[in-house]
């Protein structure tokens, strides 16, 4: 085949006759992807009299084949390859022509680049393989790149790009071993050497390069290796000496930003190196800095010298160090947390334990502002349930401290406590998730009367459940509560109760008041947010964040074990309770997808042939899993804030639904009524997101590209509508542009931002393959991309209320 290659590859560019030329192309081509490829440009390769032209051919197709089809070749023809090249570049140095030495180099350097490259096609266990084979042969490339310092045509700044690769190779699988950097004394030295270099000599920055790299291969966990303290300190050393040179620098940049000096960018070029190698200097060793030891103090000296830089970009450089000690510094202060937000609980109480914290700590107002920005920066260092916990925590003082100034009042009445707060103590009440506002001005204010409080302004009747007015008397001691006199007498205030006669008033009110107490005390101690789940047939249900924001995470049954609390709970009970909890919500939004998707496509297949039978019911039953979906949403939304979006979405879809069914004929009054029903669902997902927030950047930032988008798409339908659709068509469009809008400013509040925002976005498209079937042209294409568009575009919006 090796003839048959070189006549094809004559043909191709010594023939004259063109059909030639084509026959010999599409042979070459069949041929390149070919197994026969590998052998037969071996092969090519190794004969002298084959020409210029397929030696080429012959090393662009091996170089295609090894970089896409490398699992063609059998087991037994992978060579070793990092030991075959090495052995390779070790026979040049040593017995090889002098034009082969920077090859071998160029080649050691290129084999550890290639060993963090995922380019080539190759199966995991292959790639794993071959970087097993580098690493292994580390020590050998570090002897060689030494041995080829100092020879004749041989680039020291290749030698130390080489060495920087492989440094870098090991260092990120593992480390490298420090024998091995023990014996490469003499790349060490040339490094080092390489640093004194002028700014207009590119082996400055190679050496700053392979520095950089022996500074993480000598360090661990913020500080240097034990085995490696030698040489990290040597390297450290050498580099603080550079702090004048780099002083000259700054001055040169602050005397061009006065004026103007020549050769300043040379001077930049220089600066941005010094600045990087104490940057990365810094970053290789926070943990050490972070201890304020005086060996420590050279190397925080030069961070700050790169931080006075006139030029910002020189300046960041130092960002990322100031940001990991500022967590290693915070991370040190962890321990103390519990003890601060202690000390915070009690500067935040009521009367006199707050006046005596004051004066215990000797703080003022300013102090405990920053005690607050303390704990939120330590906070952060933590894992991410652990700084949620600690974070509500913070909040729950915070709101508890303002609550318990004034104090609230509630008067017991059938089970519940009703609390007369205004507007802020109900949003605070809310906030820390107590209580549900079932009452309005009525209900205020004959408890307002009955209990001899004053009534403000607006105020509102809160429900507390037993356990939360207990835990709020009790344990917060934040509220009083008032017990309802057995026939109420006119002009006498409810009696207030103090702890030990509210117990029994509770256990009169609800026999099984204390083992309920028990099991909310317990879970509102552990950070969780526990809610009745009567409605789920359990005690209750257990929220991580608001109700309004997440779903309940665990419903909880309270089986005392003391006792007999009504009949035993058989795994039938249990069982019941974790369907009601947790299944049919997500099972009917599981199933309703599923159900969209198989009708999508066969919707899809039926707009395909050319008599559309079915087409009515597959966009029905289409239509009919996003509306599922939307409708587990509305099912299992807890909280107002999202029980209001789930309804608001539920009716979009519903709107949607019958837009479908309307568009079915195609007729150009359905059509019409189709239209006004689409635009009334777009109104109401503006209203769903605009209800969850807005940011108007962000409102801004997607605002510009929707504009757009509508001026071209006007300009493309405008020419091609009905003199009677023009103003439905301009108001459909202004309405989905407000839609996807909407969708924009809503990003930042919403739990699921990236489906809602290209929901909205790829709901906008489809409606633009809609117009195009109706008004420029008909064709199966519209069909086949807006369907699928559109449906997916109904599950992501779904989706965002499950």
């Amino acid at each position: 085949m090796a003839d048959q290659l070189l006549q094809a590859v004559h043909a191709l560019y010594q023939n004259p006759d063109p059909s030639v030329k084509e026959q010999a192309n599409a042979w070459l081509d069949a041929w390149q992807q070919s197994p026969e490829a590998w052998a037969v440009s071996d092969a090519v390769l190794a004969r002298p009299d084959a020409g210029l032209e397929a030696r080429y051919l012959c090393a662009q197709t091996l170089r295609t084949k090894i970089t896409r089809d490398y699992e063609e070749l059998p087991p037994s023809a992978w060579a070793p390859a990092g030991g075959g090249v090495l052995a390779w570049a070790e026979a040049a140095l040593l017995s090889g022509p002098v034009p082969a030495w920077p090859l071998a180099v160029e080649l050691a350097g290129m084999l550890a680049a290639e060993g963090a490259s995922f380019q080539p096609s190759l199966r995991p266990a292959r790639r794993r393989a071959f970087l097993e084979e580098l690493l292994a042969a580390l020590p050998r490339a570090l002897g060689l790149l030494g041995a080829a310092l100092g020879r004749p045509g041989v680039d020291a700044g290749a030698t130390l790009d080489a060495f920087a690769a492989w440094l870098r190779l090991g260092a990120t699988n593992g480390g490298v071993p420090a024998p091995a950097l023990a014996s490469a004394g003499a790349l060490v030295d040339a490094t080092l050497a390489g640093l004194d270099a002028d700014g207009e000599d590119d082996l400055l920055y190679q050496a700053v390069e392979a520095t950089v790299e022996l500074v993480y291969c000598g360090a661990a966990r913020g500080a240097p290796r034990p085995e490696l303290a030698d040489l990290a300190g040597r390297i450290v050393s050498r580099v603080m000496a550079l702090r004048p040179r780099f002083h000259v620098c700054c001055a040169a940049a602050r005397a061009e930003a006065g004026g103007g000096v020549p050769g300043a960018d040379d001077d930049s070029e220089e600066a941005k190196a010094l600045a990087r190698l104490f940057a990365e200097v810094g970053e290789a060793y926070t943990e050490l800095i972070a201890t304020g030891t005086p060996q420590v103090m050279g190397p925080l000296e030069a961070i700050l010298d790169v931080a006075a830089h006139p030029s910002d970009n020189i300046a960041s450089m130092s960002f990322n160090f100031w940001h990991r000690l500022s967590r290693g510094a915070a991370a040190q202060l962890a321990p103390e947390l519990p003890a601060l937000l202690r000390m915070f609980a009690e500067i935040q109480g009521s009367g006199d334990v707050a006046q005596n914290a004051y004066e215990q700590y000797d703080l003022d107002e300013e102090d405990v502002q920053q005690l607050i920005v303390g704990i939120t920066t330590v906070s952060n260092t933590l894992a991410p349930g652990a700084q949620a916990a600690c974070l509500s925590q913070l909040l729950e003082t915070l709101v508890i401290g303002t609550l318990a100034e004034p104090g609230l009042h509630g008067l017991l009445r059938d089970a519940a406590v009703w609390v007369c707060a205004n507007d802020d103590e109900v949003h605070k009440l809310d906030t820390l998730c107590f209580g549900n506002l079932d009452g309005g001005p009525g209900t205020a204010a004959e408890v307002s009367s009955l209990i001899g409080v004053e009534l403000c302004p607006g105020a509102n009747a809160v429900r507390l459940g037993l356990e939360e007015a207990f835990f709020l008397a009790h344990a917060l001691g934040i509220l009083s509560v008032h017990a309802e006199l057995p026939p109420p007498s006119a002009g006498e205030a409810a009696p207030c109760l103090d702890t030990e006669a509210l117990w029994h008033r509770c256990m009169q009110a609800r026999p099984d008041f204390p083992v309920m107490y028990l099991g909310y005390h317990h879970y509102r101690g552990k950070g969780w947010i526990p809610r009745t789940g009567l409605q789920y047939g359990a005690d209750y249900v257990l929220y991580q964040k608001h109700p309004a924001l997440a779903h309940s995470d665990y419903a909880v049954l309270v089986v005392p074990q003391f006792e007999a609390r009504g009949p035993r709970l058989e795994w039938h009970d249990l069982q019941t309770a974790n369907r009601l909890s947790a299944q049919p919500p997500r099972g009917l939004a599981r199933w309703g997808a599923l159900l969209t998707t198989l009708a999508c496509t066969a919707l899809v297949v039926r707009e395909a042939h050319p008599r559309r039978r079915g087409v009515a019911l597959a966009k029905t039953l289409s239509s009919t899993g996003f509306l599922l979906v939307s409708l587990a949403g509305w099912a299992g939304a807890r909280g107002a804030q999202r029980l209001r979006y789930a309804r608001c979405v539920l009716a979009a879809q519903c709107l949607s639904w019958l837009g479908d069914a309307l568009l079915i004929t195609g007729a150009p009054g359905p059509f019409l009524a189709g239209l006004v029903a689409f635009l009334l669902g777009h109104a109401c997902y503006a209203l769903a997101f605009l209800a969850q927030g807005s940011h108007l950047p962000s409102a801004a930032a997607v605002g510009v590209p929707v504009a757009a988008a509508v001026a071209g798409a006007w300009a493309y339908l405008a020419p091609h509508l009905p003199p009677d659709m023009v103003l439905p068509v301009a108001a459909y469009l202004a309405v989905i542009s407000g839609m996807v809008i909407s969708a924009g400013a809503a990003v930042h509040a919403s739990s699921r931002p990236i489906p809602l925002l290209l929901g909205a976005t790829l709901f906008f498209v489809s409606d633009l393959a809609v117009a195009r079937e109706r008004f420029v042209s008909r064709a199966f294409l519209n069909q086949a991309i807006g369907l699928p568009m559109y449906y997916t575009a109904q599950l992501l919006l779904a989706w965002t209320a499950v």
